[in-house]
């Protein structure tokens, strides 16, 4: 766990990862349940034999802020912090795919038929899910 601010406790997670064994009151476990999934599980947990709770994320990524002041930030897995591998990682594009070398052929012949589609495929597909 790390203190971002002096006065706020964040753990920090990625995506499907689980938590140290935390001391969480049933009032921060029931927000959970009542609140912070209310439409989607975006966290959940899970008793350790000792009787702590293990936090347990999913693929949502963000910030999460409990009652008890602590802050659970959530960041991806994948792609670290480029947007742009993270977009084709989203579309299920592999490393053979994107970190590749090829011979280009003379002229920009390579890139309005390889490249442009496929930034262009990422793109539209991008500005579907967040109008």
């Amino acid at each position: 766990m790390e203190r971002v601010h002096n006065d706020v406790e964040t753990i920090e997670l990625t995506e499907y990862d689980r938590s140290e064994p935390l001391e969480l009151s049933k009032d921060v476990l029931d927000t959970i349940d009542t609140r912070i999934n209310e439409s989607a599980t975006r966290i959940d947990y899970e008793y350790t034999d000792k009787g702590y709770v293990r936090l347990r994320t999913s693929s949502f990524v963000g910030l999460i802020s409990l009652p008890n002041g602590m802050q659970v930030r959530i960041r991806p897995k994948a792609a670290g912090g480029n947007f742009l591998r993270l977009l084709l990682y989203a579309h299920g594009a592999t490393e053979a795919m994107t970190d590749s070398t090829v011979q280009a052929l003379k002229g920009n012949l390579f890139i309005n038929c390889l490249v442009a589609p496929l930034i262009n495929r990422t793109l539209s597909a991008f500005s579907v899910r967040f109008p």
